[in-house]
């Protein structure tokens, strides 16, 4: 671990449950947004079938693929640039921010929504 993290010890099942929580975080995302941008492109004029899923899907996994090559690339930079806890810093805090953005931005829209759920608790 990171020297932020230096009260955790480096273990194994320590990077397995990293692992693990990555995928599942990667699946929650991919799955959440074929919906999105199937909506989005029935509102551009789309037609729903096969065609429209097949395309939103080869849009996902381009994308997804094209994120793996950079996110190596830039890695790989940052890795020899500095070293690997200082990399694998950055890259946490990083994701950090983007959850938190991701949470304020979710929160923002279910306010606008007028959702019950979170009118009397957040807004």
């Amino acid at each position: 671990p990171a020297s932020v993290f230096s009260f955790l010890a480096p273990q194994r099942w320590l990077e397995y449950l990293g692992m693990a929580l990555l995928g599942i975080g990667l699946s929650m995302s991919m799955i959440s947004a074929a919906p999105v941008i199937i909506n989005y492109a029935t509102s551009r004029g789309y037609e729903r079938g096969m065609s429209l899923n097949g395309l939103v899907s080869e849009l996902i996994m381009t994308f997804s693929f094209m994120a793996g090559i950079g996110g190596a690339v830039i890695g790989g930079v940052l890795t020899d640039s500095y070293n690997f806890l200082v990399a694998s810093a950055a890259f946490s805090f990083a994701l950090f921010v983007q959850v938190v953005l991701t949470i304020a931005v979710t929160v923002a829209e279910l306010c606008q929504a007028d959702t019950a759920v979170l009118t009397d608790v957040w807004c």
